[in-house]
């Protein structure tokens, strides 16, 4: 009997690896003792205080499957931290802990629907969990993740887990989904809903809590058996050109949605002055209103009935590319390199229309009225 383990107890399982890893189930939830069974913490990370009637431990996928009364199963589907802890570590302020490893999956097609009698479970995440062990909880002042690429580019900043014990903070394999422009093409959709992930390399996780800093190296690559299949070289260029079709992906984005803007702000200012201003005003919001339409496709029925235009051939060839990890194809590569130009000739186009703008708003503001008001692009990415 210890004080430490609270109800009466169903089972209990010594860890397949670490002899002082012991779990106990019982009337009231999962117990772990990290030392061998000289103390014992309740295990309470979205488990409810629940009988827990029988423990498996899964040799391959190093998981802990929890079988409770009445509320299903749980699974703690990672025990490499915890496998990991030593006295040692527990008299750490922080200690980075070792969690498996996590790879950038392939896009596979997707299942056909088998109906209602069909359960599957959630696929592993493809975020790479960052674990760490804290002696204390964090109580004053800011605590933040940072990561940076192998040549020290900042790459992004979270939130730091706090509590004492355990930690872990998710670390995203795969860039935001683009802003893009509106359409009516499944292709070009379904090629702007998959973002392309982080370059493969070795990233530099540091943690700023307080005045202390701490940091680790992760690793983010393919899955191996695609890594032995396609050369670096070849991924390498398939992800430089993907990256090149998402940033255009957003480009056109951000000019058709500043000449919605211009449009929209255009035709309200003309309501409210005299000619020839209000004529002036009028003609440029139908220019940047025709001009704006002629980019995207939002007609047709969504599946045959379709149309493309620019939006709809960047995200489609984006769509293609994605698909398969090796070297794009030269067809592809060209057609990369034709899209820039064409957009490139939208944005002087664009361009001109700010220009135009601009003059306008100086009639505007003339008329004591508020100028027409677009977002840089870094404002609308952010948005």
């Amino acid at each position: 009997a210890t004080p430490d383990i609270e109800g009466y107890c169903h089972v209990v399982k010594e860890d397949l690896e670490s002899p002082r890893l012991l779990y106990v189930g019982t009337e009231f939830g999962l117990f772990i003792s990290l030392d061998g069974g000289l103390s014992w913490k309740r295990f309470a990370n979205n488990l409810p205080k629940v009988a827990v009637r029988d423990l498996a431990i899964h040799p391959r996928d190093k998981a802990l499957v929890i079988a409770t009364h009445g509320r299903g199963i749980y699974i703690i589907d990672d025990l490499t931290p915890l496998r990991a802890i030593t006295p040692d570590i527990l008299d750490q302020t922080l200690a980075f802990l070792p969690t498996k490893p996590t790879y950038i999956r392939l896009p596979r097609q997707g299942r056909p629907f088998g109906g209602a009698g069909n359960f599957n479970g959630e696929n592993p995440s493809e975020a790479v969990q960052i674990a760490y062990f804290m002696k204390r909880r964090h109580t004053f002042g800011r605590m933040r993740l940072e990561v940076y690429d192998a040549e020290g580019n900042f790459v992004n900043e979270f939130s730091a887990g706090k509590s004492a014990g355990i930690n872990i903070v998710e670390l995203p394999t795969r860039l935001p989904q683009p802003k893009a422009a509106p359409t009516n093409n499944r292709m070009a959709l379904f090629g702007s809903a998959f973002p392309p992930s982080l370059p493969e390399g070795r990233y530099t996780v540091k943690i700023i809590k307080g005045k202390e800093e701490f940091s680790t190296e992760v690793e983010i690559g393919l899955e191996p058996k695609a890594r032995e299949t396609y050369p670096k070289a070849d991924r390498d260029l398939a992800h430089k050109t993907l990256m090149r079709l998402y940033d255009m992906t957003e480009r056109l984005g951000y000019v058709y949605f500043s000449l919605e803007a211009m449009h929209q702000q255009a035709e309200e200012r003309a309501a409210s002055v005299q000619a020839p201003l209000a004529e002036e005003l009028k003609a440029f919001a139908d220019e940047t209103k025709s001009y704006k339409e002629g980019l995207v496709s939002l007609e047709g029925d969504f599946y045959v009935d379709e149309g493309e235009n620019l939006r709809e051939e960047i995200s489609t060839l984006y769509l293609w590319i994605s698909n398969y990890p090796g070297r794009p194809t030269d067809g592809q590569l060209r057609k990369t390199d034709l899209l820039e130009q064409r957009l490139g000739k939208v944005e002087q186009r664009f361009e001109d229309y700010r220009k135009t703008m601009e003059r306008l708003n100086e009639q505007l503001q003339s008329a004591g009225l508020q100028p027409i008001a677009i977002k840089s692009f870094e404002a609308y990415r952010a948005d």
